[in-house]
């Protein structure tokens, strides 16, 4: 049988400083260094001790002779994300549901659609984690049909997080007919239509079939839009 002769270092040699600096490296997962800094490294090394003195040059050490680690970036999000999702049992960074409320007047039904979110960095007005949550109740809007197609219903939308609302919607005219315009921006106490136009109440008192409530904001609609989404916009 042919024995494999062994290509590392003859028993009982002593590793050149090269080899000694690069599997310090490796032990403690430092960052691939090309090996022209490390053959650099090894150089300078050998008037100092192991080459720490020139690992601390390099930024690769610090004072007290401890790796140096730069966060990742995404790898901090991904955690944070993970982490909010786990807090409020989502089993998606987005998600939606639907929830009984009891239901008021000119509201449609008793279901409430929410919005959940878990983002990293947070947007501006989301919990310190990251989560956001927004309540879509689905009402009947205008007393009347008067104003089509401003549109009969009314998406009721309120949040404790978000100071401005990004309400994306599509849009249907036919069996094959669909489209998506770009998202209606809404803030609270305020009433939109569908078509991202500000609309009012009259002087003489509402004329919706419900009373806004305090930092609501309203979308008119009517049967030819339907809600993809609502987010908090940045």
């Amino acid at each position: 049988m042919v024995q494999r002769k062994s290509t590392g270092p003859p028993a009982g040699s002593k590793p050149s400083r090269l080899e000694s600096i690069s599997g310090w490296i490796r032990r403690n997962k430092i960052v691939a260094i090309p090996l022209g800094v490390a053959t650099a490294v090894a150089a300078v090394g050998g008037a100092i001790n192991n080459g720490s003195d020139a690992l601390r040059t390099l930024g690769i050490l610090d004072d007290k002779g401890s790796a140096v680690t730069a966060a990742n970036p995404a790898v901090t999000a991904a955690n944070k994300v993970s982490a909010c999702m786990k807090a409020h049992g989502l089993e998606q960074a987005r998600s939606t549901e639907w929830r009984k409320a009891p239901k008021q007047i000119g509201d449609i039904s008793n279901r409430t659609r929410v919005f959940q979110a878990c983002d990293w960095p947070p947007p501006d007005g989301a919990d310190p984690d990251g989560y956001t949550e927004i309540r879509v109740r689905f009402a009947r809007g205008l007393r009347s049909t008067t104003e089509w197609p401003i549109g009969p219903f009314a998406f009721r939308i309120t949040s404790n997080n978000c100071a401005t609302f990004a309400v994306a919607l599509s849009t249907s005219g036919g069996a094959f007919e669909r489209g998506h315009p770009p998202p209606v921006i809404v803030h609270p106490n305020e009433i939109k239509t569908a078509d991202g136009k500000p609309w009012h109440n009259g002087p003489g008192g509402s004329r919706l079939l419900f009373l806004q409530e305090r930092d609501e904001a309203d979308v008119l609609y009517n049967d030819h839009y339907s809600l993809d989404d609502i987010t908090c916009e940045r």
